[in-house]
């Protein structure tokens, strides 16, 4: 068994920190990068912090994990966001802690569902207040046949979600 590395453990514990903020008031912070179509990295104190996406299925086809990660960093490379985190988003396989990014007053989550650049995965614990708009963006993007709801949808599926523990 591989030893947690130095980057790892100071990222977990730097976004807890970061992220014990609540909603209304919330510090912003700076995108950096968007290094794959799960992951944002943010400017956090001087350090660079990656984060996993809360509620997002992405796609295992590489054209549709190309178009959402495309998708996402014209959308928040360089700008600044609210970041949203309660424990019941859970964590990624890496222990980064699974959030929920806003831009300007748009939840960038629930902007990639509705568009159809990922389907809606729900978090370790039920959450609602988070969830249920997110939940109805996917309902939208299906009536639409948008994105991985349109057609040839089934090249493009998310593997299977895991269940919530």
């Amino acid at each position: 068994m591989m030893a947690p590395s130095w980057n790892r453990t100071i990222t977990g514990v730097i976004a807890c920190a970061a992220l014990a903020l609540p909603a209304h008031g919330a510090e912003t912070y700076q995108v950096l990068a968007v290094p794959d179509a799960e992951h944002v990295v943010l400017h956090y104190r001087g350090l660079p912090v990656s984060l996993s996406l809360a509620h997002l299925d992405v796609p295992t086809d590489e054209a549709a994990r190309g178009a959402l990660q495309q998708r996402l960093t014209r959308m928040i490379t360089g700008k600044k966001v609210e970041v949203l985190h309660t424990a019941g988003f859970g964590t990624d396989a890496n222990g980064a802690a699974r959030v929920q990014l806003v831009l300007d007053r748009t939840n960038v989550n629930e902007d990639l569902v509705a568009g159809g650049f990922a389907r809606y995965q729900p978090g370790t614990k039920p959450e609602p207040v988070f969830e249920n708009r997110i939940k109805a963006a996917q309902d939208k993007a299906k009536q639409n046949k948008a994105g991985v709801w349109g057609a040839g949808a089934a090249a493009s599926a998310p593997a299977a979600a895991a269940t919530p523990a």
